[in-house]
């Protein structure tokens, strides 16, 4: 990929060269070679959207901007592009209809936008309240709630926080993996304390209110995963919890929403063996003996 972005960045620069060029000799130019030269910055034009889109991603997501790195420079490069892209577009004569298009895409986009955020409310909010029989799953449900309640309802309207729901399905799958690593090497009410405590942080602190979709030890997680962090009990938790109401914001080939085996997939991919054991709870119970995990009534 490396390669492939300095070969773009080269023959970038040797267009920059030659439309600079072009601009100083000003040659009179035939008629084809405007309909080219204009064929190049409509091209040029959708480059710039791409990135942009690109870029913007990574300004929304809770990448290196919200752990130490800076989104202003990449805020300013938005702008800029915007700017050319603007330019670009009366240059290569994108027309009006194309605009009321582009607009109506938009104001769309705005409706999906409050159709998600309502769904994965409306889903969370009754996962939140299940009686599973087993006490952490219940208590990962209510985790889930906790935390999407707080950092994407009651919190985000009073900040300048910005977020990329795309994010909602990855950000929930590394919480129930980091909840099921913690229960399976015993940190769980540590791992429960520090998540609170993240949640106290961001309804207290403006900066962190601003900026923080979830807590440093989830994003290590995204970023790089352990093998030891792949769980049977996550897989299982999983399961319950799909079982249980998350298959409501479980949808194929939809980006925005859950994928009901991204947890199992992620186990199979970091640490195989971790589903060694691994059963279908529903037809074969006994998956819960092997974990150790005994009715509600008594805290696993």
């Amino acid at each position: 990929m490396r390669l492939d972005i300095y070969s773009a960045q080269r023959n970038t620069e040797k267009l920059l060269k030659y439309v600079k060029d072009l601009a100083d000799t000003r040659p009179n130019l035939y008629e084809k070679s405007k309909d080219r030269l204009r064929d190049v910055a409509s091209t040029c034009g959708q480059v710039i959207s791409i990135i942009a889109e690109i870029l913007q991603d990574e300004v929304l997501v809770d990448d290196g901007a919200e752990f130490g790195g800076g989104s202003g420079d990449l805020n300013s490069v938005l702008t800029i592009m915007q700017t050319q892209l603007d330019q670009l577009k009366a240059f290569a004569g994108v027309n009006t209809v194309q605009e009321e298009n582009s607009q109506a895409k938009s104001k769309s986009s705005n409706r999906n936008r409050s159709q998600i955020l309502r769904d994965y409310r409306l889903c969370l909010s009754k996962l939140s309240t299940i009686d599973s029989g087993y006490a952490c799953v219940d208590e990962c449900a209510r985790l889930l709630w906790r935390w999407f309640d707080t950092r994407f309802l009651r919190l985000a309207s009073n900040s300048k926080f910005k977020y990329n729901m795309k994010r909602f399905p990855i950000w929930i799958r590394d919480i129930v993996m980091m909840y099921g690593a913690s229960l399976h090497d015993g940190s769980q009410v540590v791992f429960m304390q520090e998540f609170q405590t993240w949640l106290n942080s961001i309804s207290s602190d403006p900066k962190a209110r601003d900026r923080y979709a979830i807590p440093f030890n989830i994003y290590q997680f995204n970023r790089s995963p352990l093998s030891s962090q792949a769980t049977l009990e996550a897989a299982v938790i999983w399961d319950m919890l799909v079982s249980f109401g998350l298959s409501e914001i479980c949808r194929e080939d939809d980006e925005f929403y859950l994928n009901d085996g991204s947890v199992y997939d992620m186990c199979d991919n970091l640490n195989p063996s971790s589903l060694d054991y691994y059963q279908d709870y529903l037809t074969h119970p006994e998956v819960f003996d092997h974990l150790g995990w005994r009715l509600q009534g008594g805290v696993i």
